[in-house]
């Protein structure tokens, strides 16, 4: 198990992006993607400029703001409200795309016009033609003999025609979502005919709210969620489903800000609460509800299965498309098919910004960070009024090795808007980095006051015990980790970040002080612990990094398996083997492992992101297979899931954990079989050299001996200790070299590894590479790589062209490291991820003793 410490800022920077673009941080990224002008066909741009998606003939349709005419100011909220009354309506038929006001205006801004310019009809068709809209529909409402009316004037921009919509009336303001509905009605009764026949939405505004005032919040927080102010947002859905405890459409607002924030165990609530008023969501609502269902169940197959269904019968709908996009690319990885889904995207609207902004994620997970910041520019160009453009494109040029860049990007972007909070953190981040203890105290500070951390509070402490720590002030880390412990008991990251303290500090009593008291804690609490699963998971995750004897953790996850709730018992059971195997009771395990095995490789297989701080267990289950001598061992069920879901990055950690099994039978010919038909260097050919410290400077940035000048007899001096290089053989032939296992000292570290690649002619080969954590590669002493990162190691996470010369070719590897895991994985293959059969790896003394041999 990795602490998700190891994000600590980057939990905290990308809380709010999450919302919109799934999880950052945190990807079995770079794997193959088509790009414009890189020789291979780009199946996406053919898919996306084809556009033959809708069997059914389809209207655009933008709705503008209303018109306030009723003398009475205080009804000029409904200027916006009526605009996403209308717009919530139409927007469930499938005959209609509909495009808000907000993104109308934004495009007339880019196009240096105003509201007032919507009067003049070459002016409004103009903005029509741009933001690719064929129906352009304005209103007012004014009293007329004291009836409230709502008038429309609809009117199609290719023919200039007006299409006639009769106003509504009603006696009260109380009547305006009946309204509402009946100029819905008439609004798609007007284009039935071009539109076949349109059957409306089966639910409606009443059926939604029957608050004005909920809707009004309901409002303001879709305005606030445009801008990606989230906390904002947050505040009006809140206030929304106070005014209304029957507000579905709000409830499903929450449910997916807070499931996609992290706030798991909040959102399983709301679907409770959601799950009993469920007939007053629209069909689409309904749809996305069980989608997010299936998300907080982990049941990710079934999940981007009903996304994908959902994209099927609304082909036009652009949130279904956005939300697919997303799970391909933060989720399953897969930037082929998100970059399909994301051209579509501009291609239906050219506008939509925040695709914009993920295809600049896309393109930095691909490495060609050139690209990425001309799709953060044109974000930029199309909302220069919002900050997270700023802060997305700072991310990307940190992540480039860019520090100086981001910094003044930051810096400018917060003197602008210093209540977004992912700036001042983002900074923090940045300074914590560089070793500047002012600056980052100072923005740490100013994020301490922002509703992130009043939401969030615990999670804050804990990242200020990580900022404390990194500048050596271990009684300040450790007193924020004690409050947290203390206040938040059930949590398990506070306890072991404290404990991995202890043990960099040399206090090992105390670290096991910690753990006995969490573990009591525990034992004490145990029928409110089953009452909820994430508490069951936290246990059964602690105990597995607790270093507990067999009699203490045994029994107790024993009595998890009988008495905790169903939906924890694939994990407890899992963590129970892997325990056995550890405590040498292999038969034991085998016999769990026997009855399990299929549940094991579902619950791996729904995860998303596999890492190595994940895979490394699963290497031990798989070793003790009790049919692993068999054709339905657990390893090949492994592959055939690999193969249904097209994780390539299941299949190549399977194929490394096969390797593993053959060292165990000593089957040294099969392992090199297997590496080489992976690319991957046996971890005998490498030379390791480290653990170097940091302290008042960047890691990643500083330059240490090795980077200028490889000396293989020399000793250098880190920590008050001699290192020098060493053989990089881990002990395990699995395809990661264990950096953390090879030195003594990991945390706050940097270390080096060097191989040469032997090709038999100058050839143009993919370098596959995934570390835990920041990285930087040199090839024949020229850099080509580097990435910014505080995340575990996934395999072929980052990709890099780059051509071999004939003979043998130096690759140098740097990785630094926080705290935790540290090593990587590096494959060398073609463009289709495949090794080369006639592509070696050798070790600096077996180069040097063919380079002698061949002097002689």
């Amino acid at each position: 198990m990795k602490l998700k410490l190891k994000n600590w800022f980057l939990v905290l920077i990308t809380g709010g992006f999450l919302l919109f673009f799934g999880c950052e941080n945190n990807s079995e990224r770079k794997i193959k993607i088509s790009t414009s002008g890189s020789g291979r066909s780009d199946t996406a741009q053919e898919t996306s400029s084809t556009l033959q998606i809708a069997a059914r003939p389809q209207r655009s349709l933008a709705v503008l703001l209303f018109k306030n005419e009723t003398g009475d100011a205080s009804l000029d909220w409904l200027k916006r409200g009526l605009t996403d009354m209308l717009t919530t309506d139409l927007q469930q038929s499938p005959y209609l795309q509909v495009v808000s006001a907000s993104r109308f205006i934004e495009i007339a801004e880019k196009l240096r016009m105003t509201e007032a310019d919507f009067q003049d009809l070459d002016a409004l068709a103009k903005i029509a033609r741009e933001a690719e809209v064929q129906l352009v529909l304005k209103g007012r409402y004014y009293y007329e003999n004291e009836l409230l009316t709502i008038d429309v004037e609809m009117r199609d921009i290719q023919t200039s025609k007006l299409l006639n919509v009769k106003p509504v009336t009603g006696e009260s303001l109380e009547r305006i979502f009946s309204m509402v509905n009946e100029l819905s009605i008439r609004v798609r009764e007007n284009l039935r005919g071009q539109l076949d026949q349109d059957p409306g939405a089966e639910s409606n505004l009443a059926q939604m709210t029957s608050s004005l005032e909920a809707f009004r919040a309901y409002s303001k927080a879709l305005e606030s969620s445009e801008k990606l102010y989230v906390y904002e947002a947050e505040k009006y859905l809140r206030q929304a489903v106070q005014l209304d405890t029957n507000f579905a459409a709000a409830y499903l607002q929450l449910l997916m800000l807070k499931r996609e924030g992290g706030s798991s165990k909040e959102a399983a609530e709301l679907l409770k609460k959601l799950k009993t008023i469920e007939w007053r969501l629209s069909d689409i609502d309904k749809l996305r509800l069980n989608i997010h269902e299936k998300l907080i169940d982990r049941d990710y197959g079934e999940a981007i299965s009903l996304l994908e269904q959902a994209v099927e019968s609304y082909p036009t709908n652009l949130a279904f498309r956005k939300e697919l996009a997303i799970f391909y690319q933060f989720y399953y990885n897969d930037l082929d098919r998100a970059l399909e889904q994301h051209e579509i995207i501009v291609e239906l609207d050219p506008n939509q910004k925040l695709t914009y902004n993920n295809m600049g994620y896309l393109y930095a997970a691909r490495g060609e960070f050139t690209t990425a910041f001309k799709y953060f520019d044109k974000y930029q160009e199309l909302a220069p009024d919002e900050p997270n453009p700023y802060d997305s494109k700072a991310e990307i040029l940190i992540r480039a090795g860019r520090f100086d860049e981001a910094e003044q990007l930051l810096k400018n972007a917060y003197d602008k808007w210093p209540n977004f909070p992912y700036l001042a953190a983002r900074l923090a981040n940045l300074y914590v980095e560089t070793g500047n203890f002012s600056e980052a105290k100072r923005y740490l500070d100013n994020v301490k006051n922002s509703d992130y951390v009043r939401d969030r509070k615990f999670r804050y402490q804990q990242d200020r015990a990580f900022f404390y720590w990194r500048f050596g002030r271990v009684k300040e880390a450790l007193a924020e980790l004690r409050k947290v412990i203390r206040d938040d008991p059930f949590s398990i990251d506070p306890a072991l970040q404290a404990v991995e303290i202890y043990k960099c500090t040399g206090d090992t009593q105390s670290a096991v002080q910690i753990i006995r008291e969490k573990f009591s804690f525990f034992q004490q609490n145990f029928d409110k612990t089953i009452k909820d699963p994430e508490y069951v998971n936290n246990l059964a995750e602690f105990l597995l990094a607790a270093d507990l004897p067999e009699n203490e953790t045994i029994p107790f996850l024993e009595k998890l398996q009988k008495d905790g709730p169903a939906a924890s018992l694939t994990l407890v059971n899992v963590i129970h083997d892997i325990l056995l195997i550890k405590y040498g009771k292999i038969e034991k395990a085998r016999e769990s492992i026997a009855r399990n095995a299929d549940s094991y490789v579902n619950l791996i297989s729904e995860n998303p992101q596999v890492s190595w701080d994940t895979w490394k267990y699963v290497n031990q289950i798989i070793e003790a297979d009790p049919v692993a001598q068999t054709e339905n061992n657990i390893s090949a069920r492994f592959l055939k899931q690999a193969e249904m879901l097209k994780r390539n990055s299941m299949k190549n950690l399977t194929r490394f954990s096969q390797a593993r099994n053959s060292q165990r039978l000593n089957e040294m010919s099969r392992i090199q079989q297997i590496y080489q038909e992976l690319g991957s260097p046996l971890e005998s050919d490498w030379s390791v050299i480290g653990p170097f410290a940091y302290e008042d400077h960047s890691g990643f940035q500083f330059s240490y001996s090795p980077e200028n000048k490889i000396e293989m007899t020399s000793m250098y001096r880190s920590r008050g200790k001699d290192i020098r290089w060493q053989t990089g053989n881990d002990g395990k032939f699995d395809g990661y070299l264990d950096l953390r296992a090879l030195f003594k000292r990991h945390s706050w570290s940097v270390g080096y590894a060097l191989v040469y690649i032997k090709s038999p002619d100058e050839r143009i080969v993919q370098i596959r590479f995934g570390s835990d954590e920041g990285c930087k590669l040199w090839l024949n002493n020229a850099q080509i790589w580097q990435h910014y990162l505080k995340e575990s190691a996934r395999i072929d996470r980052d990709l890099v062209t780059v051509l071999l010369h004939p003979g043998f070719n130096k690759l140098l590897v740097k990785v630094t490291n926080t705290d935790l895991d540290w090593g990587f994985y590096l494959r060398v293959t073609d463009e289709n991820g495949n090794g080369f059969p006639d592509i070696t790896f050798h070790s600096y003394e077996e180069v040097e003793s063919t380079l002698a041999l061949s002097e002689e």
